[in-house]
Parts: C-alpha cells; structure tokens; sequence
C-alpha cells in the first residue's frame, strides 16, 4: 500500500471519527513510519520508545511513556495495548500483526493519543 493510501486510510478511519487529532502507522521491524496524519510526524526517539514499551510492560508501567518532554503516566500495559494519561491528555499504543497507528483526539477535556503497531 502507498503512503498515500495509508495516509487516507488513517484519515479516514480516524481522524474522520472527529475523536482523533493525529494518528501514524509505524512498522516495528525496522522502526519505519509508515504513514501519519497530516502535519503529525513522530520523532525517531518516540517511535522507538512506543515500541520498547511493548518489550517490558510492567517497567512501561512504573515509568510511563516520554513523549516529546512530557511523560504520561501508564495505568494500563501488556503485551498488546497500553494505555498512559497526563492531565487531560492520553495515549493509547495498541500492538497489531501488520499494521501500527498512533492516534490523538481531543473530545471536550480529553485528548488520546493512539499507536498501533505492526511487524
């Protein structure tokens, strides 16, 4: 698939909903930014850093997950999803086989962010 097709397919299945600001599709096999929302481009720290926080959820867990200079605090993580918040904002990773898309929304006071992640 093209990264245009991806990036319509992320905008379409996402960003469309209204509940999401910024989503990408990242491939955990060679840490490759597949496709992102318009204007949303993760850095290769972050990217990295989703992906490590898959390899030991209960350490995710204590630590939280850096983005940018802002840490979310995890309150959920295991080997498919994890789930981090920091004020009004928060992110959700969610490991899949082939596909991987980080996704932001901001519904009234709540933001979410997602990643799903792929091989």
């Amino acid at each position: 698939m093209a990264m245009n097709q991806l990036q319509n397919l992320l905008h379409d299945s996402l960003i469309a909903t209204g509940h999401v600001e910024n989503c990408a599709l990242i491939r955990r096999n060679d840490a490759s930014l597949r496709a992102s929302s318009v204007g949303f481009v993760p850095t290769t720290i972050e990217i990295n850093a989703f992906i490590d926080a898959f390899k030991t959820p209960s350490e995710t867990r204590e630590r939280g997950i850096k983005i940018g200079e802002e840490i979310f605090a995890c309150f959920r993580a295991d080997k498919f999803s994890i789930y981090a918040k920091r004020e009004s904002r928060g992110i959700i990773l969610t490991l899949q086989l082939t596909i991987s898309v980080r996704k932001e929304s901001d519904n009234r006071s709540i933001s979410l962010k997602r990643l799903l992640l792929t091989k």
